[in-house]
């Protein structure tokens, strides 16, 4: 893919992070972060890297998670609060 600045486009997706969130009922769940990555390489085939983009958030039994803040996730599927531990 190319835009004005004759550059091509690479994406991926990579697991960044996986840890554990505890829900006040006692649940604990498995979270996975996963990140879009972006590389751009240049018309004489030199790449700048590879550049984080949006993250988001899967859970392991299912469904996907919304991040509140650093430690605080909501759970689409529970419809659970659960801080990370």
């Amino acid at each position: 893919m190319r835009d004005g600045d004759n550059l091509m486009s690479k994406t991926r997706i990579v697991q960044t992070d996986i840890f554990e969130a505890k829900s006040k009922t006692g649940r604990i769940y498995v979270i996975a972060e996963q990140t879009i990555q972006v590389m751009r390489t240049l018309e004489d085939e030199s790449n700048t890297g590879w550049m984080d983009g949006a993250k988001y958030y899967l859970v392991k039994s299912g469904g996907t998670a919304k991040k509140l803040s650093v430690t605080e996730f909501h759970l689409i599927a529970s419809g659970e609060n659960a801080t990370r531990m």
